[in-house]
C-alpha cells in the first residue's frame, strides 16, 4: 500500500480532491463541526484549521464562527495553491507547514480543528503535544478521523457508493488507528484531559430540532438517496477526540 498521504500531492490530484471532498466528506465535517459548535463554550476569535487541504471547512467555520480569524496549515503546497485562489479574505490566511512542526511563531488558537487527517500524521504523539501547547488557556482542540475498530458490515455499507473511490476509502480505512491505539497515543503524550465519542451521529444528536436542521442541510449534499444512506454510514466509522488545555478545570 502507498503512503495514504501520496494520493494528495499534485495538482491535479488537489483539483480532484475538491469534487471527492463535496461529495464524500462535505456531510461529515458539516456534522463535525455541528457537534463541535456544541463543545465550544465561548465564540473563538482565532481559529486553525491543521491539515486544512483545499479549505473545505472555511465556509462552515465561517457560518459558524463569523468573528474568527481562521488559519489553515497544510503540508502540500499544492492543496494550499487551491485554498488560497478559492478564499481571499484577509481574515483567512493558509500557511505551508505540518502537524508536527507548526509555523513559526504561529501563537495560541481558541479552537484547533483537524478532520480526516490524523491517520496521515508521521509522528502522532508530537503532533498531540504540539496541539495541546498551542491551545488557549479555554481552547479546545477536536480531531475528527476514520476509525479501523469498525463492523465489516458498517464498512460494506459505507463503500458501497465510493464508486471510482473505493479502494482510496479502502485503503485509508486501513491507514486509521482504533480507538485503543488513539487512547495509547494521548497516553505517551502525557494527555490525560481528553474527551472520545465513538457513537454515529444518530446518536450524538439526540434534539429534534438538531436532527431537522442537520437532515435538511445534509439533502444539499446530494439528492440520492441511496447515495445519502452510503454516507450516513461513513459517519458511522469516526470518532471524535476533544483535547483541552494542560491543566484544564
Amino acid at each position: 500500500m502507498n503512503h495514504p498521504q501520496d494520493w494528495y500531492k499534485t495538482k491535479e490530484q488537489a483539483e480532484g480532491y475538491q469534487e471527492f471532498q463535496k461529495s464524500y466528506m462535505g456531510p461529515s465535517r458539516f456534522l463535525c463541526l455541528q457537534l463541535a459548535g456544541r463543545k465550544i463554550g465561548t465564540s473563538p476569535l482565532r481559529i486553525l484549521d491543521l491539515g486544512c487541504g483545499t479549505g473545505a471547512a472555511v465556509p462552515m467555520l465561517r457560518e459558524l464562527f463569523p468573528e474568527a480569524k481562521i488559519t489553515g496549515v497544510d503540508i502540500e503546497p499544492e492543496m494550499l495553491d487551491v485554498a488560497k485562489r478559492l478564499y481571499e479574505d484577509s481574515n483567512i490566511e493558509f500557511l505551508e507547514g505540518s502537524s508536527q512542526k507548526f509555523p513559526y511563531e504561529i501563537g495560541e488558537f481558541d479552537f484547533i480543528f483537524s478532520f480526516s487527517s490524523f491517520r496521515l500524521w508521521d509522528n502522532p504523539v508530537l503532533c498531540l503535544k504540539e496541539i495541546q501547547k498551542h491551545l488557549s488557556a479555554n481552547g479546545l482542540a477536536y480531531i475528527a478521523d476514520l476509525r479501523k475498530d469498525i463492523s465489516s458490515q458498517i464498512q460494506s455499507e459505507a463503500l458501497k457508493k465510493t464508486s471510482d473511490f473505493k479502494s482510496l476509502v479502502e485503503e485509508q480505512i486501513e491507514s486509521a488507528y482504533t480507538i485503543d491505539e488513539v487512547e495509547n497515543l494521548l497516553d505517551k503524550a502525557d494527555i490525560s484531559d481528553y474527551l472520545i465519542y465513538d457513537q454515529p451521529f444518530s446518536v450524538l444528536f439526540q434534539n429534534r430540532a438538531q436532527q431537522k436542521r442537520i437532515t435538511e442541510k445534509l439533502a444539499e449534499f446530494t439528492i440520492d438517496s441511496d447515495a445519502l444512506n452510503a454516507k450516513q454510514n461513513l459517519h458511522s466509522m469516526l470518532y471524535h477526540l476533544f483535547i483541552y488545555p494542560e491543566n484544564h478545570e
